[in-house]
């Protein structure tokens, strides 16, 4: 797994698609993103923007502003109210500053 370096401050796009296990594309009724930055190990569950129109893409936005520097965990999976929850992709990042860039950035 390849680790992404962001500078801390910015905003992470996240987008996937769900597919069942005939490889074939579903959508799910709801997504969510679990964040959890290994400084603090408080999750945050960012709710993902369902697709519309001709697109089958879910997306999601994670401003990094207030989070310490370090590796963050993630996970994107499905609701809860989908009958089995599925998890789509899972990774992680690291948020990089130097001292210039203040942590209320």
């Amino acid at each position: 797994m390849t680790t992404q370096v962001i500078t801390r401050g910015s905003t992470v796009q996240f987008s996937t698609n769900f597919y069942d296990v005939n490889s074939k594309l579903v959508q799910p009724t709801d997504a969510t993103i679990n964040i959890v930055p290994s400084m603090t190990q408080t999750a945050v569950l960012v709710p993902m923007a369902p697709p519309s129109g001709s697109v089958s893409t879910w997306t999601a936005l994670w401003d990094t502003r207030g989070i310490p520097a370090g590796v963050v965990y993630w996970s994107i999976h499905t609701g809860t109210s989908d009958p089995v929850p599925v998890v789509a992709e899972d990774g992680m990042l690291t948020l990089g500053a130097n001292p210039a860039n203040l942590l209320t950035f």
